[in-house]
């Protein structure tokens, strides 16, 4: 059975996500599981510089996964591109599973074939995403954004289109 993570675990998730996956959030968490000192979470959030971070990360969470949802509702097919931890992390915090995505595409062979941990998404070849034709794609390595939209040139010119969602959610 999938266990749901602890909410200090959900906080931490988040402030890594806030943070490009940054570990400045690792005193969060509790290894007793109990309350994370406020202290810690100020020193956290006020050693970035960028502010609350965790309603930031609430705000993206809810964008983003809004978006998703009424796509899908609206009878729009959905993919995401990048089997990455850091996408992991992200489509496991916001909840994003197999009933709004229908496969992952990654460039990696060793992980073609299997699912995305927690969510049991299934990770497909690039190619799939021409030959498929989603109408929208969940860019999960969004730091290299710039790259896969060159790569992705064919699928984008037959009308697909990539949601960015870090730093906010934009649709390209």
């Amino acid at each position: 059975p999938l266990m749901r993570p602890s909410l200090h675990r959900r906080q931490l998730l988040g402030l890594m996500l806030g943070l490009g996956a940054a570990f400045v959030g690792a005193p969060m968490l509790s290894l007793r599981g109990a309350p994370p000192e406020p202290t810690l979470r100020f020193l956290a959030v006020a050693d970035t510089g960028i502010g609350n971070v965790e309603d930031k990360v609430r705000k993206n969470h809810r964008k983003t996964l809004g978006l998703l949802r009424d796509l899908k509702a609206g009878g729009k097919r959905l993919a995401a591109y990048g089997a990455a931890a850091k996408g992991s992390t992200l489509v496991n915090y916001f909840g994003i599973d197999a009933t709004l995505l229908d496969f992952v595409a990654d460039r990696n062979v060793h992980k073609q074939g299997r699912l995305m941990p927690g969510v049991r998404i299934p990770i497909s070849a690039p190619s799939r995403l021409v030959e498929d034709r989603p109408d929208y794609v969940l860019l999960l390595t969004w730091n290299f954004a710039e790259e896969i939209l060159k790569q992705q040139a064919e699928y984008r010119a037959r009308g697909g289109r990539f949601i960015v969602p870090i730093p906010q959610v934009t649709v390209l």
